[in-house]
């Protein structure tokens, strides 16, 4: 397996974006979907059945693309439904850049996702360590 940043097909600029804004597999199928349907506004219900996931995963994902600012929250029927609108140009091109190499090698994409979860949790449990010695400290100070 080659490390990861002698990928093909994946640009570090794209490496760099899913670091920093796809952390699920739900997340990037959602994001696929939604550029693939990009003249449509989705429901979390109707993404839920496309991509055979529960509902209240496909709606989180739909929350996280919209906060990372990759689709737009279109509110009207009551149920909140989400489009396709990169906050920026760049973000769009990062966008379809990912969806080629996700075309063209899923196995490099999901082996990029992989280290970034693994990294998370890595860099999570050093801060609660670190943070354990913190608060230890405190307690024993006050």
């Amino acid at each position: 397996m080659l490390p990861m940043d002698e990928s093909p097909d994946v640009s570090a600029e794209v490496k760099s974006f899913l670091r920093g804004r796809i952390t699920s597999y739900e997340q990037l199928q959602t994001l696929l979907l939604l550029r693939q349907r990009r003249a449509e506004s989705l429901s979390a219900r109707f993404v839920a059945e496309t991509l055979h996931v529960s509902e209240s995963a496909a709606a989180e994902a739909l929350e996280h693309l919209s906060s990372v600012t990759l689709a737009e929250v279109q509110l009207g029927s009551g149920t909140p439904s989400f489009k396709y609108v990169p906050g920026s140009v760049h973000l769009g091109e990062l966008v379809d850049q990912l969806a080629d190499a996700w075309e063209h090698n899923q196995l490099v994409v999901m082996n990029l996702m992989s280290s970034n979860a693994l990294e998370r949790v890595r860099t999570g449990a050093l801060r609660r360590f670190a943070d354990a010695f913190i608060i230890g400290k405190k307690k024993t100070d006050g």
